[in-house]
């Protein structure tokens, strides 16, 4: 009989103790009948489970607490007394046995016409391995016996041969490890098997393993006093030789030098400059891939790592193309990128948010330095720690020059300091015998000048990847209005807000007008990252 413990509580707060007691008899007495009830006469009940009392007084009062009892808990079918939540338990238990037992006479046929339809099966042939029963003889040996007088020794025989080699070598390694841990309370062997314990319980470690173990938890109580020793300055049994294993091991770097490489023109000319000494050495290059590189800068990054002795990392937080298209078919609303705007009613004109500077570029740049400083995620960074990060700026694009938001990073810039302007990066290249790098920005970047638009053409694939990007992002807006579903702006990649395969890129001059501004390559660059 099943006793659920909280429903018993909640379900017995009305009843007096002497109440409870004679209902928990009541619910005893109804089992012992296996789902036949109780008889429907009071008479008959009090005399089964009611001593024999002489005080009349008392017998009048549990005469009284038994028919309260039977009115609340106990309904009649048939002439008899339920209980309504037993007698549900007990049908639901009859069913469960029914269809175990059904199951068993099916299997015992499966496995009998198997046997017949053929006589050399593997279950025939795990039976009479005699290597895996001298195997069970050892183990049963090993159990104590005390388990050996709860088990059946043919019955875990017969289940253990039945099994599959890989699951009696699960079982042969470990019984022994559970009947250890468990002692006295093992369950008996057949009762193992049956019911597939061995698959529950973790397979012993092998040496190399254990070795494994160990070193992890002398590394963990090395780390645990090194923290404590850092925090605090005292050294908590560490010796000098425990804490320079630690350092080397744990320790947090205070200082970091990093280049943030594009693989543009003044970047990979940085670069350059650093492997040939002409600037301080770095630790390392990091290169933030946006995933929306044309497919140029990605092989002149093949190519600095062949000229580099120093590391560069590639990281990426998502992929800015999937996403683009993502949230033109409005799969990913929250993404806004610098797209051009036009007004359907008005046609005023305006520029959206750009946010692809600092989730896709800035971010993880961020996330590896911390990496590479020895700090986790959310993990405080110690106030003496300095990092020096190089920014690939030209002396003509000083404009661009900012103080980094991270108080322990400070952006500094090379290229400003000589006086290096992006003509001069190109001389520099062609003189030192190098490639000459590309322009480092998205094929779809909106800061595109016509000069680059043209460039960009010149190239079918990327070229016909803008278009198609154009023409997706054209009725974006309107996944955020979803009430009405309507497009108040259209999007465009162009400045003159016309598809971009109409747009005239010719230049100034070509027009017969005047610009001052027409060969610069870009309208602006996004926030001192892009194009360098």
């Amino acid at each position: 009989m099943y006793l659920y413990t909280q429903d018993w509580i909640s379900g017995t707060r009305g009843l007096s103790m002497q109440q409870r007691g004679i209902y928990i008899d009541l619910l005893a007495f109804s089992q012992c009948e296996n789902g036949r009830g109780l008889p429907n006469d009071i008479e008959k009940v009090a005399h089964m489970i009611f001593p024999f009392i002489k005080n009349q007084k008392k017998q009048t009062e549990l005469f009284q607490d038994l028919q309260y009892v039977i009115k609340n808990k106990f309904v009649v079918k048939d002439n008899r007394l339920f209980n309504e939540r037993q007698h549900a338990e007990f049908i639901k238990g009859l069913d469960l046995s029914n269809k175990r037992s059904l199951a068993r006479k099916k299997g015992l046929v499966k496995v009998l016409s198997q046997q017949n339809a053929n006589n050399t099966d593997d279950y025939d042939n795990d039976y009479d391995n005699e290597d895996y029963i001298n195997k069970f003889e050892n183990m049963w040996k090993e159990i104590s016996p005390k388990i050996r007088k709860r088990s059946s020794k043919p019955k875990a025989k017969q289940k253990f041969l039945r099994l599959s080699n890989d699951n009696k070598d699960k079982v042969l390694s470990t019984f022994p490890v559970y009947h250890e841990e468990q002692g006295e309370f093992t369950k008996a062997l057949d009762r193992f098997i049956a019911n597939e314990m061995y698959k529950e319980i973790p397979q012993p470690l092998t040496l190399e393993q254990e070795r494994e173990e160990k070193q992890k938890e002398s590394d963990y109580l090395l780390k645990s006093r090194y923290d404590l020793y850092l925090k605090t300055g005292k050294s908590f049994n560490l010796s000098a030789q425990d804490i320079r294993e630690a350092e080397k091991k744990f320790g947090k770097k205070k200082k970091l030098r990093v280049l943030s490489l594009g693989a543009g023109v003044q970047s990979s000319t940085l670069a350059l400059m650093i492997e040939k000494g002409e600037v301080p050495m770095v630790d390392c290059a990091i290169f933030a891939d946006v995933g929306a590189e044309p497919q140029s800068v990605y092989n002149h990054l093949e190519y600095l790592k062949t000229k580099l002795s120093y590391p560069i990392y590639i990281v990426q937080w998502r992929n800015l193309k999937e996403d683009i298209i993502s949230a033109a078919k409005g799969k990913f609303t929250a993404f806004t990128a610098p797209f051009f705007s036009k007004n359907i009613e008005t046609e005023k004109k305006s520029m959206l948010r750009r946010q692809c500077t600092a989730s896709y570029k800035i971010k993880p740049v961020q996330q590896k330095i911390r990496e590479l400083l020895g700090y986790s995620k959310g993990e405080r960074v110690q106030k003496d720690t300095k990092v020096e990060m190089l920014m690939g700026i030209s002396y003509d694009e000083m404009i661009r020059m900012k103080v980094n938001t991270i108080k322990y990073i400070e952006n500094i810039y090379p290229l400003v300091e000589k006086a290096i302007r992006r003509n001069h990066c190109i001389n520099w290249i062609k003189k030192n015998n190098y490639k000459t790098p590309p322009r480092s920005a998205c094929t779809f970047c909106p800061y595109h000048s016509n000069t680059e638009w043209k460039r960009i053409k010149e190239n079918k694939e990327e070229w016909n990847e803008v278009i198609l990007i154009d023409k997706m992002i054209r009725e974006q807006e309107k996944f955020k209005n979803l009430k009405s579903g309507s497009v108040k702006d259209l999007l465009y990649l162009h400045r003159d807000c016309k598809p971009i395969d109409e747009v005239d890129f010719r230049s100034a001059e070509e027009k017969g007008q005047g610009n001052l501004f027409e060969d610069f390559g870009q309208l602006d660059n996004c926030e001192g990252m892009c194009g360098v």
